[in-house]
């Protein structure tokens, strides 16, 4: 593979060679592109039909994200995280539900939720649900440059891709904060391709209302030695933490860390019967949790959980050669992902960034790559279709995470390294 860098310094996307001559598509592959995402849009489809109506009438998770907006507004800022009156409010603005939610995020999150508050909760979440599908438009522009060989196998691949992810069809009908998480992301990785590293981590530090995946893409990269992406990423968690301390108080960010730690314990959860349990998570915690607990002491689970994701992090950051390469992100997430100490399938809207980028990498390796090649590709497949898991086993959708340690694996094998670091980051820190 010959290296591009005048390709990596202008931005223009780093393909594989064989791409570079107009590429025979296997039949297989238009196949499996055509059948599956057509059913999986299916799928999404068919759950807006039944289920809309539950969701307008207040039965999705935008009824904590809205009332919590609706108590920053309303002067009662300092006792945002107060459960029992989340919930009051919830019933009172949204409407009555044996479903409340807690909201259980960093209090500066909610300031985007303030002029939504303005309007009913269902105009909201309509506002927010055109909000996210805007966002998508962005995400697809982004990476358009980096879809050019999903395109060759069908021209409107790419775009089909995005409606046949369901944890981006979970997090719009749920009016979840996800797909925002995917676009400051997939921002990141973009200012890393044009090298502004600082610029990166600083944007990066803006998902720490999902500091379970965002920390951990920080902790990577401080293990790789990425000073300027550390940097950036440090300023901005710092100034969004203080933020959110200014707009609550300091009694109810300790309010808050005593949600965290309760709401969703290895044995389940009981002061909050509608947040995920472990089984129902797609990373390590959820699949040892869900192997193991019937086997092992809920201390032991947690010790085993710690262990393996330490490992898992540690595996990822000692690979050689790919801390300043454009795979070093994607890496970066999907190692979060996995780690992640809490992950609802909509979270995992985050890997399609890396699933997406892999499989255009890789896709047209089916007509005439290697044999790793291939596979890399149909971990990238795998991983993507896994979260279909929740539709038939809703209970156990930790078996999702197997793909997913499958398409890490892969990703992170020398060969594949090798190929995907055809531009280098500068050498400064």
């Amino acid at each position: 593979m010959v290296k591009r860098t005048a390709e990596f310094q202008t931005g223009e996307p780093l393909t594989p060679d064989y791409a570079e001559k107009e590429p025979v598509v296997p039949y297989y592959v238009k196949a499996c592109a055509l059948g599956i995402t057509a059913y999986l849009i299916g799928i999404h489809l068919w759950t807006w039909v039944f289920n809309v109506r539950y969701f307008l009438a207040g039965r999705a998770d935008f009824r904590a994200m809205y009332t919590a907006g609706y108590l920053v507004r309303t002067g009662h800022r300092h006792q945002l995280y107060e459960y029992a009156l989340q919930v009051r409010f919830q019933d009172l603005v949204v409407g009555p539900s044996n479903t409340p939610l807690p909201f259980n995020h960093l209090a500066y999150e909610s300031l985007l939720f303030v002029p939504l508050s303005v309007f009913s909760y269902r105009t909201a979440y309509f506002i927010f649900l055109f909000a996210n599908l805007f966002l998508l438009g962005i995400c697809y522009l982004m990476l358009r440059s980096r879809t050019r060989n999903l395109a060759k196998v069908y021209p409107w691949l790419p775009v089909a891709l995005f409606a046949a992810y369901l944890p981006i069809a979970a997090t719009l009908i749920q009016g979840q904060d996800s797909i925002l998480l995917l676009t400051i992301f997939t921002g990141a990785f973009v200012l890393m391709e044009r090298n502004q590293s600082t610029l990166a981590g600083a944007l990066a530090g803006l998902a720490m209302f999902k500091f379970q995946i965002a920390a951990p893409v920080a902790l990577i990269f401080f293990l790789w030695r990425r000073w300027r992406f550390v940097a950036g990423f440090v300023a901005t968690s710092a100034l969004v933490l203080c933020l959110s301390s200014w707009l609550v108080g300091f009694a109810q960010m300790k309010t808050y860390a005593h949600l965290l730690s309760t709401m969703s314990s290895s044995s389940g959860p009981t002061y909050f019967p509608n947040v995920a349990t472990p089984n129902q998570m797609p990373n390590l915690r959820g699949l040892i949790f869900g192997v193991a607990n019937n086997h092992m002491a809920a201390s032991l689970v947690l010790i085993a959980t710690a262990i393996s994701s330490a490992v898992l992090l540690l595996w990822a950051a000692t690979r050689q050669g790919i801390e300043r390469t454009l795979s070093a992100p994607l890496v970066a997430i999907t190692v979060a992902a996995l780690v992640s100490y809490h992950l609802n399938i909509h979270d995992l809207s985050v890997m399609f960034l890396p699933l997406v980028c892999v499989l255009d990498h890789f896709v047209l390796s089916e007509a005439d790559g290697s044999a790793m090649d291939r596979w890399t590709a149909r971990s990238a497949f795998l991983a993507f279709c896994a979260p279909v898991a929740e539709s038939f086993f809703p209970d156990h959708l930790y078996l999702a995470s197997v793909p997913i340690l499958i398409f890490l694996a892969f990703s992170l094998k020398d060969p594949i390294v090798n190929k995907m670091q055809t531009g280098r980051i500068q050498p400064a820190n």
